[in-house]
């Protein structure tokens, strides 16, 4: 067993110290904690006895409460948290949107009408109207190349038709041949054109849109983020794939579009000028290669797409093993996993050989038909031209016009797969952009729901700036989903007097975190009001509320970048940070001697891609920094010692002491040796307060706290 929690390895039969990679002591428990060395220490820093001696009656009485807990906590209704560190039914701090037990969606996702999806759809792409305008034009011209081609290819047979030994055949001949040039010069020109002007406007779509979505996602109140279907993944998939699929919208299928629509119509408008016989006969046939080019795509899109989901349960089966090596290679699995591999690639297997048999036949007639057509034609101009009623001239330039058209169509099928993403990707995005946050206000003047400034909350008073104020909930009530008889706190009334510092302790689940996101205002309460300074929460600027407040959590979620940068991101708003201040805070918190002994000092890199360079505890210790740099009137500890072991433990409480001297601070904790120095804790449990007092009062009341207490050995 490897524990940071002594009460667990109390009854173990052998006890290993580790300190710096090595062992530093070992033997049963009882001797070590006699020894009086590391363990004993351990042991005094936890507040954990090897014998826990309460008074008979206390025990009997804190042993009746336990079990009738242990029956309650069974019930369906209330579900203890996988380790104590969160409340069930409540959001994870890191904000990720998974829905936890006990939640249930607050809105429902609202779909757009074509209306509105144009009218957005016009609100992107209107900051690059005269750019996607310029692109259009381009693509015309591109489009209109086709029919010159046709007219010149025409007149080029025709002048071979007539032989050599015609007069004027070389300057004929020079001058169809510089025609075909020029051709290639506008063609080059415009495809340039187009391709640079969607391509700029693509680029800018995508970069408006990832910034509104942003914005959206930063401004939207967390009881949005606790419905389904609103994971980091699924969320963040409108940054990467979904702003990505609509640019095609406003980027080269754009461009295609128009491109494919001008060579059509202009050729079916051109044969029919020419040799409308010709033109009658050959405009039945286009029908007939659009199916063949529609058919082949959908044949080559079903096949890669079969080729990428046949085999995707048996990569992801054999990811999974990868990633679990260790537990393959300790329980001898290879064998096993080998022959579900094997299994799970002769399925896919075996239903593929039927659809490549008809997929290639059907390949094939695709391919056919165009030449079928092609014999049509020939064979149909050849007759009225032998007949006397057309030219050859006028037969070779209905020939390109239609065919050589119908066969560029084709591409407007190979994007009508791109074009369903698109707008797909659109209502996705459409309908994310379209809620409103409660709690967090911001304009929409830019773009697509975007806005260049912003304002947070509701235009209310400032919390004043003089001093700690106390904090009262009266008869606060909350329900995640609305619905009551699910609600995760009942008539909660807590007072906090200024400068005082209280602890809200209880099992898992019984609603502590709750509490404590309703005084950041993460959550409007369901009923009753939390007063902040004797002003009701809601009444007062969500702004001003916040930079009053430093949070420490379990999580210390450092953001990537510097340690410097990370602490300097806790400055209230206007603040001016300097390193000295940095460096001053540090101190307070036990780091900077630690920081100055690495390579880059303040300047080495955490969070996201440094994290590892630091411990648990310094993780702590630095968040702890970050919230202090802003000089908080009300500190919030939402159990931050929860995965530290006794050493880390015990730093961390001292340095939290000390930060909470002069400030109204509020520690949620399960182990109760955190905070046998509070002013004030309150117990809660299914939602409801059922104790409140101080440490020794609580003790001598014999209650759920003082079974706590004994529970974890506290003296």
């Amino acid at each position: 067993m490897v524990a940071h929690r002594l009460s667990t390895v109390l009854e173990a039969d052998h006890v290993a110290v580790f300190c710096d990679g090595t062992v530093v002591e070992q033997g049963k428990p009882q001797y070590l904690s006699d020894k009086g060395g590391i363990f004993r220490g351990m042991l005094d820093a936890q507040n954990t006895d090897m014998v826990a001696s309460p008074e008979s009656s206390v025990s009997d009485l804190s042993g009746k409460h336990l079990a009738s807990k242990s029956v309650a906590r069974s019930s369906p209704s209330v579900s203890d948290g996988e380790d104590g560190s969160k409340d069930d039914g409540e959001v994870d701090s890191k904000g990720n949107g998974e829905v936890l037990e006990g939640k249930a969606t607050d809105e429902t996702e609202r779909s757009i009408g074509t209306k509105q999806f144009l009218a957005q759809l016009g609100s992107i792409v209107r900051p690059d109207f005269y750019i996607i305008c310029g692109g259009l034009c381009a693509s015309v011209v591109s489009g209109a190349l086709l029919l010159g081609e046709a007219i010149i290819f025409g007149n080029l047979v025709q002048l071979l038709n007539d032989g050599v030994s015609e007069p004027g055949f070389q300057q004929k001949a020079d001058f169809f041949c510089l025609l075909f040039f020029i051709l290639a010069c506008i063609a080059l020109v415009s495809w340039i054109c187009s391709g640079t002007a969607f391509g700029i406007a693509s680029t800018r779509s995508v970069a408006r849109i990832q910034s509104a979505l942003l914005r959206q996602l930063l401004y939207l109140d967390m009881q949005w983020y606790s419905s389904p279907g609103r994971s980091v993944h699924h969320l963040m998939s409108a940054f990467s794939k979904d702003s990505g699929d609509l640019s095609c919208l406003t980027g080269s299928a754009l461009g295609s579009i128009f491109t494919t629509t001008t060579s059509v119509v202009g050729g079916i408008v051109l044969a029919l000028v020419v040799a409308w016989k010709i033109a009658v006969v050959l405009l039945a046939a286009v029908p007939v290669m659009l199916a063949a080019g529609f058919t082949r795509l959908r044949v080559l899109n079903s096949a890669d797409a079969r080729r990428r989901s046949a085999y995707r349960s048996a990569t992801s089966f054999a990811a999974s093993c990868c990633r679990n090596r260790r537990t393959v290679t300790i329980y001898g699995l290879e064998a096993h996993v080998l022959r579900e591999y094997r299994k799970r690639l002769h399925g896919p297997f075996t239903k593929s050989q039927i659809f490549t048999a008809w997929s290639n036949i059907l390949l094939a007639a695709s391919f056919a038909i165009t030449y079928f057509v092609y014999a049509l034609a020939y064979w149909w101009g050849a007759k009225l031209v032998r007949n006397g009623e057309y030219t050859g001239l006028q037969f070779f330039i209905v020939l390109p016009s239609l065919l050589f058209s119908a066969q560029a169509s084709g591409q407007l099928f190979s994007l009508s797969p791109e074009i369903a993403r698109a707008r797909s990707a659109a209502r996705s995005i459409f309908n994310l952009l379209a809620h409103r946050p409660h709690i967090l206000k911001h304009s929409s003047s830019e773009d697509v729901s975007a806005s260049k400034s912003s304002c947070l909350g509701y235009i209310h008073s400032a919390l004043p700036m003089r001093g700690p104020p106390e904090i009262a909930f009266e008869s606060v009530s909350l329900s995640y989903s609305g619905n009551e008889t699910k609600a995760v706190l009942r008539d909660a009334d807590i007072k906090v007097s200024a400068g005082q510092t209280i602890a809200l302790v209880g099992p898992s689940g019984a609603g502590k975190s709750s509490a404590v996101s309703l005084m950041e205002r993460f959550y409007e309460p369901s009923t009753g009001c939390v007063r902040i300074g004797g002003v009701d929460l809601r009444e007062l600027d969500v702004g001003s509320v916040r930079d009053r407040i430093g949070l420490v959590s379990q999580d210390a979620d450092l953001l990537p970048g510097s340690i410097a940068h990370n602490v300097k991101l806790g400055a209230r708003s206007g603040q001016s940070v300097s390193d000295t201040d940095v460096e001053i805070v540090c101190k307070r918190c036990g780091l900077h001697d630690f920081i100055t002994s690495l390579p880059e000092g303040y300047g080495t890199a955490c969070g996201s891609n440094g994290s590892s360079k630091l411990s648990g505890g310094q993780q702590q210790r630095l968040a702890l920094a970050r919230a202090l740099i802003r000089d908080p009137a009300i500190l919030l500890l939402d159990e931050p010692t929860s995965a530290l072991d006794a050493h880390s433990e015990r730093a961390i409480c001292e340095a939290l002491e000390e930060a909470s001297d002069g400030r109204t601070t509020v520690i949620v904790a399960h182990r109760l040796a955190s905070i046998r120095h509070a002013n004030n804790i309150y117990v809660f449990d299914n939602g409801r307060i059922v104790e409140e007092g101080t440490h020794a009062e609580l003790v001598a009341r014999g209650g759920l706290y003082a079974s706590m207490a004994i529970a974890q050995s506290l003296s």
